[in-house]
Parts: structure tokens; C-alpha cells; sequence
């Protein structure tokens, strides 16, 4: 059970990962790279 509750846990990261990096690509795409970094900074910290 333990391997499965894992392997599960590493997918959900993964899809995450996914859609944080296509969230990102968005942003750059349609904002200026200024922009979109003074929009993400906040966010992370």
C-alpha cells in the first residue's frame, strides 16, 4: 500500500509541475517577461 499511496503522491507533483510550467509559458507568452515576473515574484515569497 505504502508503494502505491507514493507512487500516487509523485504523479500529483508531476501534474502539478505540469500546470505550473504551462501556467508560466502562458504568462510569458502573452505579458512581457517584466511584467509577468513582477506579477509571479509576490506569489513565491
Amino acid at each position: 500500500m505504502s508503494s502505491v499511496a507514493s507512487r500516487r503522491s509523485t504523479q500529483r507533483e508531476r501534474t502539478r509541475e505540469k500546470f505550473s510550467n504551462v501556467k508560466s509559458l502562458s504568462k510569458k507568452s502573452v505579458k512581457p517577461k517584466l511584467i509577468s515576473s513582477s506579477v509571479i515574484e509576490p506569489f513565491k515569497t
